[in-house]
């Protein structure tokens, strides 16, 4: 929603108009998504999206269509690129909960294939190898960014029996699902279990305890993606910034270990 409403504002301050259609992370979907806009004859693509091949989106922008990719690296098109450090997001993440004196850290990645998801879990790692401990691929369980894969990792983690007192997840709608479920087992949270999560989405403030979680500017990067777009297919000269540092959020999802 935030990433959207910064695309069409930022747009129509240029007296120009957004088609906007939904690809919901599949394939198929956010295909069928680019010929739809690509038959309405639009000037140009802002896509958030992460199903798509490197290799589609390299030949659709050779098409002569400009393109223009939020949250997404893609080799032969930095340009058109607006990214996060994934990487030092996972790593705040994880150092917040060494510092608050947790040394056994589970995590809930998202699926590795995909290069947010495998750099915020190398920062995790690497947070953890700072501290001299050991990275146990058993307390990582791998989602797949949904609510239900957090509740489905909390258990799985569970289940194989090795203590943890912190949870990291790759992005807040698990944590939100690790959350229900470590209360649905009569966890008292933060003191049973601190959890954190990535993105800050508005829901974060809203969640009980309220979420500790890593920053995503998903408008501000939709903004630039825009920015790029009015400079490329219209003549505008406005400032690009490409890269974008995370920040962690500190709220009472998470508690010093007293153990």
């Amino acid at each position: 929603g935030d990433l959207m409403q910064a695309v069409e504002s930022t747009l129509r301050a240029a007296d120009k108009h957004v088609i906007i259609t939904v690809g919901r992370n599949c394939l198929e979907t956010e295909k069928d998504a680019v010929e739809f806009l690509i038959s309405r004859n639009c000037d140009a693509l802002i896509m958030h999206a992460e199903a798509l091949s490197d290799e589609y989106l390299l030949e659709l922008n050779q098409s002569k269509l400009p393109i223009a990719l939020v949250n997404r690296q893609v080799e032969g098109l930095s340009e058109a690129c607006t990214t996060l450090d994934n990487e030092k997001g996972g790593y705040l993440a994880t150092r917040h909960l060494l510092e608050l004196g947790h040394k056994n850290i589970a995590y809930i990645s998202g699926p590795i294939e995909k290069r947010d998801a495998k750099l915020r879990l190398e920062g995790h790692n690497r947070a953890l190898s700072e501290a001299g401990l050991l990275v146990n691929s058993e307390l990582v369980f791998e989602g797949n960014y949904t609510e239900e894969d957090g509740k489905l990792g909390l258990l799985e983690l569970m289940a194989r029996d090795l203590p943890f007192t912190a949870l990291v997840c790759a992005n807040d709608w698990m944590a939100s699902g690790a959350i229900s479920c470590a209360r649905d087992l009569g966890m008292s949270l933060p003191h049973d279990l601190s959890i954190v999560g990535f993105d800050d989405g508005v829901f974060a403030h809203h969640m009980y305890p309220r979420l500790t979680t890593v920053s995503n500017p998903f408008a501000d990067m939709a903004e630039m993606s825009a920015k790029y777009i009015l400079n490329k297919v219209y003549g505008q000269s406005n400032e690009i910034k490409r890269s974008f540092e995370p920040e962690l959020m500190v709220r009472e999802s998470t508690i010093q270990y007293e153990g």
